[in-house]
């Protein structure tokens, strides 16, 4: 995988098809997973489908400032 995002890197995307509370999903991973310094993002691909992408930052700069951003959430394509 390994393209980048605004200094981060993906790691792997997969597409679902999902319904529900998917976003809060997300917000979940994200605040649960921060600390491993992964990111999780959302995005509904243009047949319907949601794509989740996990991410991490490129370098130390972005890692840091994930750290002091709580309330990130999904990182959109």
């Amino acid at each position: 995988m390994g393209s980048s995002l605004r200094g981060l890197r993906a790691l792997g995307r997969g597409e679902f098809d999902l319904q529900g509370e998917y976003s809060r999903l997300v917000t979940f991973l994200n605040q649960t997973l921060k600390s491993r310094d992964l990111i999780f993002g959302i995005t509904r691909t243009s047949n319907g489908r949601l794509c989740l992408t996990i991410y991490e930052p490129d370098s130390g700069r972005e890692r840091q400032q994930w750290k002091k951003d709580t309330h990130q959430g999904c990182i959109s394509q």
